[in-house]
């Protein structure tokens, strides 16, 4: 995949000032994508009905559960 960035905080600012073509695939955290909404609602909606590709959360169903003291 090449260069990593030292945060996903800059690999998700690249994300979005750039679009998909910047980055294909970003793994991040959800309340990025969150915050993101909150802080430019008006972006996230001309995004929504507008851009072919947006920004989506996946939950994948866990394999393995453990517990973290």
């Amino acid at each position: 995949m090449g260069f990593k960035p030292s945060s996903s905080g800059k690999l998700f600012d690249d994300y979005i000032a750039g679009g998909a073509a910047a980055q294909p695939l970003v793994v991040g955290y959800e309340n990025q994508l969150v915050e993101w909404v909150m802080q430019d609602p008006e972006r996230w909606k001309r995004l929504e009905t507008a851009a072919p590709a947006k920004p989506v959360m996946l939950y994948p169903r866990p394999t393995v559960f453990s517990a973290h003291p």
